[in-house]
């Protein structure tokens, strides 16, 4: 999300004049020179642009000093946490990939490493605050296509982890992992945000990963049965975080709600470290 803020007719502050560059909406402390103040009446003009959502919350106005406390607290929580957690979760999972390689047998930790890194950098792509160059559509695509490759991963590693296998379960996570990205593709000319489908198909992968979920919680045979919840646990939170910001961020439009997933990914999925 971009924008333009003007006081008087005057720049006060831009935040990338793009109004395609990718970023999930952030806040902003912006000093007001007094040069710009008039007597009397003064007008304050926003101009935001944004790929797909984009809005604005109420602005504070005060003094900067009564200001910066809540803005410092919230940015920490909002963006410099999640961001660092995430970061931690893309080096642990090359860590996971570079173990899986030398032991190819250890199919459960490549899958979950690449499970890993690929919802941490997902997470991470909200928070680029510059343009990358690319077009909305193709992002808005390959976060569609990240959120399936996902799906896929999840059940695939907690076949996997507790050795069973679920034909039924395998061709459907196959047929959606092909499937989604490709249907996705095809509604591009329609639905160049791919609004509409996103809104179909986000409710289908999240359902799609509660088997995955029984699968950990219904497995006795590999001895691991209590570090076993711990992480079907986890796994529960993230759906949980992944419904919020489906419901709160896509369908109500919530410009002020947190982003729970950025913050469940790390903290959800941990509990492999435990198993």
């Amino acid at each position: 999300q971009s924008h333009v803020i003007r006081l008087n007719g005057e720049h006060l502050h831009v935040a990338t004049t793009d109004a395609g560059a990718l970023s999930f909406p952030a806040g902003y402390l912006i000093n007001v020179p007094a040069a710009l103040l008039r007597t009397g009446e003064n007008t304050l003009h926003v101009d935001v642009g944004c790929k797909a959502q984009g809005g604005m919350t109420l602005p504070l106005i005060g003094p900067t000093v009564d200001l910066r406390g809540e803005f410092v607290q919230r940015q920490i929580l909002a963006r410099w946490v999640p961001v660092g957690l995430n970061l931690a979760c893309v080096t642990f999972s090359l860590f996971l990939v570079a173990l899986w390689w030398q032991r190819r047998q250890e199919r459960a930790i490549g899958l979950f490493g690449a499970l890993y890194m690929i919802t941490a950098l997902r997470n991470l792509s909200y928070f680029v605050e510059v343009d990358l160059g690319t077009a909305p559509q193709f992002d808005s695509w390959m976060h569609l296509s990240a959120h399936t490759a996902s799906v896929w991963l999840i059940g695939r590693f907690a076949m996997a982890f507790t050795g069973q296998q679920r034909r039924g379960y395998e061709r459907i996570l196959d047929l959606t992992g092909i499937g989604f990205p490709l249907v996705a593709l095809a509604f591009c000319a329609w639905d160049p945000m791919l609004d509409t489908v996103r809104r179909v198909l986000q409710p289908a992968l999240i359902a799609l990963s509660l088997p995955a979920l029984a699968i950990l919680l219904r497995d006795r045979t590999s001895g691991q049965a209590v570090p076993q919840r711990y992480l079907a646990v986890g796994l529960a939170c993230v759906l949980v975080a992944g419904l919020h910001d489906y419901l709160a961020i896509r369908q109500m439009g919530h410009i002020g709600a947190l982003p729970w997933i950025a913050w469940a990914i790390p903290l959800g999925l941990a509990p492999f470290t435990l198993v």
